[in-house]
């Protein structure tokens, strides 16, 4: 739980251990200790801290002994005497059970002076007994924690829960929010000029959209960037509406032919903004002065991504804001709505390595959770990582003026801090504060949020849960052990993923693994639905239930989930016959998944963590020569909300691929019974045509079969790539 820096202050505490006895026999948890006695085995802790060269746990230990009533003298000369040992001794990192245990005597021992003083001198003895052991419930009550499905929180906690909970409201609500867009045909001279062709335009509030793909990509790319904008301010004012009139006009070309012909004419017209008249075609983007934007072959929601990002910034207070403020809100709304990762917002993709912490060990910088293509609880999971390890990222690097670059784990943290910032309350008057004009850039952030080191404490206390006690850092709790149908879930998971990476190269990894974090929010959502009690709930949390959790609700959002009561294995052969299970669990970049069970329900979370694999990589669904097919989609997967990617009844056959050059984007996927039968009707979807609620991923491409597939029938499949050549496979359906 996360506790402030205590005060020193205390003689009354002391003298009220001293002179007074428990009131009444009933509250007697325990024999009263003096004082003395009750802090001893803590200042023996502080002692064998002191000679591992300890400093930063030791001064916590002597905070709490003057907290609980230890004359500041006496404190003073110990910290003194101690601090020598430890500047004198080589700092030992290891867990230390045995000093853990003396904590947890002297926490004990100091309990049941909580009944002898009242008011603030009982607040603040009771915040020292938790610094040393968390784990006692009396001390928890006398501060208002309250024991929830996540464990105890603290009043602090409890109102960021409620506002996660607004936050949660607002992203459901969000995707079916009414976004006015007016589609008409397009002749745009950019755009015929370089297609060749009349295209289609979609204008709505914050921009108009000329494009040459087919009728209703643009209208789908400009809804759900103006509902990523209508989020942003919801996060930014408390108000969840559609956003202001700030138009700009975009040109998006559908191949690389057409944009490089938009190009030649805009140098030819002398129209191409300077700082883009070298890389455009490398980029496949440019700025004509002539008052647009020109982009090619974007996936439609990292393009959505980009029109959100551009709106935003030309509006106040956002645009005026330090640029950690405003990569990090943009980070999260592309990465927790539009599930982009932070390709569209990060300067450079590239690692910046920060400096560790005092006292930690120099590592070498871990590249696992790339921050272009992590989901936001990626992201999280990563940024706490390097705070365990020490090596968050300083203040100073986010500090930069307008123009410098974040880039790496410090953009990583920028978008933490944002997170944590947005859970206090509506962002507008914080970005207000935080200009960028000239000036002392750390002096203007400390007067807009306070002390930059009170701000560090608490977004890591809201990051990781809240600090854990002394006890808990010098002897931590074992790792959490995967229940049985977990372990049972991972291995069905993992033998699906063997048969369909068959084809692949050896060096990409056939197995993913449990992540305790994802696991254990997956046992939460599951718990949840346990308690809900319906034959097939829905996978969002109500957060007026008793069981709703907010980890436990994002687990809902990003995860599986199955209430058929039978096996894991069961749950993930369902599962991967739907359409969402083949995009999340035959992802090669999954890193880990999270994995729990409750009764008849099943749970996994197979989106959250992923690495970019550094080769490039093709996976069919059914795999080449696979048998037993099951012929139709699986009905938990049909009950999606409307606007969700839908149609068709039969067993979906998908391609996913990463790493392959421009030509190689699927144009169709083509499905007959045996190599010269009939076509199978049915839909082709990509994250183009797609519903964007869907949220099909932009490597991913799907057909579905209209109606259920024949039985113990050969299907051939023909992927047509955009340079003209074909990749072609064949399955055969069971019974």
């Amino acid at each position: 739980m996360a506790r402030g820096i205590l005060s020193t202050r205390g003689p009354a505490v002391l003298l009220a251990l001293i002179a007074c006895g428990l009131r009444g026999a009933e509250a007697q948890e325990a024999p009263r200790i003096p004082l003395p006695v009750a802090v001893k085995p803590a200042l023996d802790a502080c002692r064998d801290l002191a000679a591992r060269g300890r400093r930063g746990e030791m001064e916590e230990i002597l905070e709490c002994v003057a907290a609980a009533g230890l004359p500041p003298a006496e404190v003073e000369a110990l910290r003194r005497t101690h601090t020598a040992r430890a500047v004198a001794a080589d700092t030992d990192p290891s867990s230390l059970p045995a000093v853990a245990d003396l904590l947890r005597v002297a926490a004990r021992r100091l309990v049941p002076g909580l009944e002898t003083v009242e008011g603030e001198e009982r607040a603040r003895l009771a915040d020292a007994i938790l610094r040393l052991d968390g784990s006692l419930e009396r001390p928890r009550a006398v501060l208002g924690d309250r024991m929830t499905p996540a464990g105890w929180r603290s009043p602090a906690d409890l109102a960021r829960d409620a506002r996660r909970r607004e936050i949660l409201e607002a992203l459901d609500r969000v995707e079916y929010l009414d976004v006015p867009v007016e589609e008409r045909e397009s002749d745009h001279p950019a755009l015929t000029q370089a297609a060749g062709r009349p295209g289609v335009c979609a204008s709505g509030a914050i921009a108009e959209i000329h494009t040459s793909y087919p009728q209703g990509v643009a209208t789908r790319i400009l809804r759900e960037a103006t509902r990523a904008a209508a989020l942003s301010q919801f996060l930014q004012t408390g108000e969840l509406r559609a956003p202001d009139s700030v138009r700009r006009t975009w040109i998006l070309l559908d191949s690389d032919e057409a944009f490089e012909r938009a190009h030649r004419d805009s140098q030819r017209a002398g129209s191409v903004f300077p700082d883009h008249a070298r890389g455009a075609l490398d980029s496949g983007r440019y700025w004509d002065t002539r008052g647009y934007w020109v982009y090619v072959a974007w996936c439609a929601r990292q393009f959505a991504a980009v029109v959100t990002r551009n709106y935003l910034l030309r509006r106040p207070p956002l645009s005026e804001a330090q640029p950690w403020a405003q990569l990090g809100h943009l980070d999260w709304v592309g990465r927790a709505y539009l599930e982009t990762g932070g390709a569209s917002f990060v300067p450079a993709a590239v690692h910046t390595e920060a400096r560790p912490a005092q006292g930690a060990q120099e590592q070498p910088l871990d590249d696992w959770y790339q921050p272009w293509t992590t989901g936001l609880a990626g992201c999280r999971h990563r940024v706490a990582d390097r705070v365990r390890q020490g090596f968050d990222p300083p203040w100073h690097s986010l500090l930069v003026k307008d123009g410098g670059k974040i880039q790496g784990d410090t953009s990583l943290k920028a978008t933490v801090v944002v997170h944590h910032l947005q859970e206090l309350g509506p962002l507008d008057p914080v970005l207000a504060g935080l200009e960028t004009g000239p000036g002392d850039v750390p002096s203007v952030t400390e007067a807009a949020l306070g002390r930059l080191a009170d701000l560090d404490r608490a977004w890591r206390d809201g990051l990781l849960r809240g600090r854990a006690s002394l006890a808990e850092r010098l002897d931590p709790p074992r790792p959490l052990v995967p229940r049985p149908g977990e372990q049972a879930l991972l291995r069905a998971v993992n033998q699906v993923r063997s048969a369909a990476f068959a084809s692949l190269p050896s060096s990409v990894p056939r197995e993913t693994s449990l992540d305790p974090a994802l696991t254990e929010a997956c046992r939460l959502h599951a718990r949840y639905l346990r308690a809900l009690g319906l034959a097939a709930p829905p996978t969002l949390e109500d957060p007026g239930r008793e069981t709703f959790t907010p980890e436990g609700a994002w687990s809902g959002r990003k995860g599986l989930a199955d209430s058929g009561g039978a096996s894991p294995e069961a749950a993930v052969a369902r599962w991967i016959a739907g359409i969402r299970g083949p995009v999340a669990l035959l992802d090669p970049e999954l890193a880990a998944i999270g994995a729990g069970g409750e009764g008849a329900f099943q749970v996994a979370d197979a989106r959250s963590l992923t690495r970019r694999l550094e080769r490039s990589w093709r996976v069919c669904w059914p795999a080449d020569g696979q048998h037993d097919v099951p012929r139709a989609r699986t009905e938990e997967d049909l009950s999606q909300p409307e606007g969700r990617v839908s149609a068709g009844r039969g067993y979906p056959v998908s391609l996913q691929q990463r790493g392959a050059n421009a030509g190689s984007v699927v144009r169709n996927l083509l499905v007959t019974e045996g190599p010269d039968g009939p076509e199978v009707e049915g839909d082709f979807r990509t994250s183009y045509d797609a519903s964007l609620s869907g949220r099909l991923p932009p490597h991913v491409f799907l057909f579905v079969p209209r109606t259920v597939l024949k039985s113990h029938t050969n299907y051939h499949v023909a992927a047509t790539l955009g340079d003209g050549s074909e990749i072609r496979w064949s399955f055969r359906t069971g019974r």
